[in-house]
């Protein structure tokens, strides 16, 4: 089955890998932070593009609520409708 010689080893090596891989992201993104100032322009225009994002996702959010309540609508009829044993031909 397993060996518990190579477990030790085996979790200490990929333990290690996983430290140096944190490591190497956490001073990659302290860089990248340190490199783009509040002052630059282009910070800006991003700011302004992730406004628009939100607003955009915020009312597909709202359109999608309304596609559902309609939905729940038109079932909630439906299952009346059947419920009550119409029989009126539809055209």
């Amino acid at each position: 089955m397993t060996n518990p010689e190579l477990v030790v080893p085996v979790l200490a090596i990929v333990a290690t890998v996983a430290l140096i891989t944190v490591n190497r992201f956490k001073r990659s993104s302290s860089a990248a932070r340190s490199t783009l100032s509040t002052n630059d322009p282009s910070f800006a225009r991003l700011d302004e593009r992730i406004a628009r994002l939100e607003q955009a996702v915020d009312v597909i959010a709202v359109e999608m609520e309304r596609i559902g309540e309609s939905q729940r609508f038109l079932t909630r009829v439906l299952t009346e409708g059947q419920a009550s044993g119409s029989s009126t031909p539809r055209t």
